[in-house]
């Protein structure tokens, strides 16, 4: 049985960030594009505001507790 849409798109995510551990992500709204990523949050946010055109990101830190985030 396939899973449903949500759950495959939270897993494939979760694979996505396990290389921003530690660091400060800008996310497109659709999670469908990261902008940017950096140790700061002053630094993220710069430079997705240099790479977004505009787009208002969805900036958070990825821990080593991603994967239950983006499960929830």
């Amino acid at each position: 049985m396939p899973k449903p849409p949500h759950i495959s798109a939270s897993m494939n995510q979760s694979k996505q960030l396990r290389r921003y551990v530690g660091k400060w992500v800008a996310m497109s709204l659709d999670r469908q594009q990261i902008f940017a990523s950096a140790p700061t949050f002053e630094e993220v946010l710069a430079e997705s505001q240099k790479k977004s055109r505009g787009e208002k990101p969805v900036v958070f830190r990825v821990s080593d507790q991603y994967a239950a985030f983006l499960l929830m």
